[in-house]
């Protein structure tokens, strides 16, 4: 390899190897080898060796068991750790002497009982040590003073620190955890010596069998297929590769018609959520480029409570909100479902009298022989059924604050005149009662219907919505500001967090990208069902597409185009299960080449 390819291939931001067609590799560039654990570079070195009896071990396991080596309870007692309460499955933290009589200091942790962080601090001598994993960091952490050795795991892990008790100097410690050096905790245990990792110090994979440094495994199965013609290409598949995880996309190398060897990217897998925090942030100021107005200050820390958004048509809202709070005029707000007529009556209420009754009267909801006694009140025997104690109907609950009349359109025909009455004459009686009481509420009403429709067909009367229609307020759905979804996201994905104690996540860009080309039928109310769903169902702190729910509908014209619709259905529900390849292929009935079409048949990503 010339020296100027030998730079590109060393430059680029993934591992890389070529594997020749009789499983030889023949070119790794460094960070491959780093992926691979055969290349040491770092802070800490340490010479060859293994564990003499009195060293100090500084243990951190997340699943006994499921660790790198298999390790059972009984293993772990050449530690002195003899507790026959202690199972697979258990996490385990723990300072201890190899092959001593001195008393071992642990802890352990049912899986069911694990908190999000579990620490163990100890002293010996000078050294302060500590032990700890991060759950939901997904970080194993080992400290000698100031000294760090950590590991980020995606499945169970195990990670040990030896320190020589005589010199206090650390003389193994692991930096990615099972590699090809094979030092599994449970080796060290039974005195296995461990390699010297010295700077720069790696094991030369150029030149060396396949089968000699991956052993028989899947990873060696997918190159053969690519090898022999049977894949096209692999993308992003995860494989364990010496109990470590990584996501290699292999592409076959073609001279002429021939194929003569297969290219394999890779990445371990515990850098995917750094990788795509950084694509998210990317996206998002790729959309503060293209609506800049995303970008103004947080809305929480505006005088408006209730209404988000920055674009013209939230900023007309929010001009006329807050003109209609400052007389006492009726207010007509009418838009779709779902888009917040409810959020921007609240709005209006709140920035001229906050302190005051607000009160909600949906008129779809009432029984028509139940409104005028629900709306107006009655007194004591006023009719058969009557509470002997009166009731106080909605307008006098709302006294000296806002009664807001929602879906206004679906009041009873009966009712219109008695209502006009009021809003005329600014008074009205209770059931049973002679004795006008004074109205002072401010009224609110909204529709999501076409009200020129409510009229002509006589549904609503006309001198009663010109009553209503004082100060009128249409509130456009969602899919005419879409450069307000990404305030919105961020208001109420903060708001189900709250309300749920969830850890903060974040939208892949995918998702974003998905949410933009939608056009949210159901408006705010939908976009906050989907959050919420996505958010209580995800486990990552990265929300993906296979956790959203959308009801995107279709008009089919073939059985061709309802088995599509019906087959890629059927993938996202499979990855909301798995998203192993060979998994999923098993669910689903098909071969593996198959999957891979049909994935990218319908733009489908794991």
């Amino acid at each position: 390899m010339n020296s100027r390819f030998r730079a590109v291939f060393e430059s680029l931001s993934t591992g890389l190897l070529y594997i020749s067609r009789d499983h030889i590799i023949k070119m790794v560039n460094t960070l491959a080898r780093k992926t691979l654990g055969t290349f040491h570079r770092g802070p800490y070195f340490h010479e060859s060796g293994r564990i003499e009896a009195e060293d100090i071990v500084l243990l951190a396991i997340t699943d006994l068991g499921g660790d790198d080596g298999g390790l059972i309870p009984s293993d772990l007692e050449v530690l002195g750790i003899k507790n026959k309460d202690i199972r697979p499955g258990d996490a385990i933290l723990a300072t201890t002497r190899f092959r001593s009589k001195k008393k071992p200091i642990y802890q352990y942790y049912r899986r069911g009982s694990i908190k999000d962080l579990i620490e163990l601090k100890t002293k010996y001598h000078s050294l302060e040590l500590s032990s700890s994993i991060d759950f939901e960091k997904r970080l194993i952490s080992i400290r000698v003073n100031e000294e760090a050795y950590e590991l980020s795991f995606q499945k169970s892990f195990g990670s040990i620190v030896v320190i020589d008790p005589i010199s206090l100097k650390v003389k193994f410690f692991q930096t990615l955890g099972y590699s090809y050096k094979k030092e599994a905790i449970k080796d060290l245990l039974k005195g296995k010596y461990f390699s010297a990792k010295r700077e720069g110090h790696t094991i030369d994979l150029e030149g060396m069998k396949l089968e000699d440094f991956f052993g028989p495994c899947t990873f060696i199965d997918d190159v053969d297929r690519c090898l022999f013609g049977e894949l096209a290409f692999i993308k992003n598949e995860l494989y364990e590769v010496h109990h470590r995880h990584l996501i290699c996309s292999m592409t076959p190398v073609r001279q002429g018609h021939e194929i003569i060897g297969v290219t394999v990217e890779m990445l371990e897998s515990a850098t995917l959520p750094s990788l795509l925090n950084t694509r998210n942030k990317l996206i998002r100021i790729l959309e503060e480029k293209v609506y800049p107005s995303a970008s103004v200050e947080n809305p929480d820390n505006s005088e408006y409570r209730f209404i988000h958004g920055h674009s013209t048509k939230m900023q007309e809202i929010r001009f006329l909100t807050k003109k209609a709070s400052q007389v006492h005029s009726t207010v007509f707000i009418t838009g779709e479902n779902g888009t917040g007529k409810t959020m921007v009556a609240r709005e209006i209420h709140a920035l001229r009298s906050a302190d005051t009754p607000f009160v909600e009267f949906n008129c779809a909801s009432i029984p028509q022989s139940l409104f005028e006694s629900e709306l107006f009140g009655y007194l004591p025997g006023a009719f058969t059924g009557a509470l002997s104690s009166g009731k106080k109907g909605y307008l006098q609950a709302a006294q000296g604050g806002t009664i807001f009349l929602d879906e206004i359109s679906e009041i009873p025909p009966s009712m219109q005149v008695k209502l006009l009455h009021v809003l005329q004459d600014k008074r009205f009686y209770s059931i049973g009662s002679n004795t006008p009481i004074e109205l002072n509420a401010r009224i609110i009403a909204a529709t999501n219907s076409d009200i020129q429709e409510e009229i002509r067909t006589g549904r609503l009367r006309e001198d009663l919505f010109y009553r209503l229609n004082v100060f009128s307020i249409h509130i456009p759905p969602l899919r005419e500001r879409r450069e307000d979804l990404n305030t919105l996201i961020q208001v109420i994905m903060g708001r189900i967090q709250s309300n749920y104690g969830l850890e903060k996540k974040e939208l892949s860009s995918s998702v974003l990208e998905l949410f933009m080309s939608y056009d949210w039928p159901g408006n705010i109310r939908e976009l906050e069902n989907v959050l919420e769903r996505a958010m209580l169902i995800c486990e990552t702190q990265i929300i993906f597409p296979e956790h959203i729910s959308l009801n995107v509908q279709e008009s089919h014209h073939s059985l061709k185009d309802a088995r599509e619709q019906a087959e890629k259905k059927a993938i996202q529900n499979s990855l909301l299960i798995t998203k192993n390849k060979t998994e999923l292929a098993e669910l689903l009935g098909v071969s593996r080449t198959t999957l891979y079409e049909k994935l990218a048949y319908y733009d489908l990503k794991i």
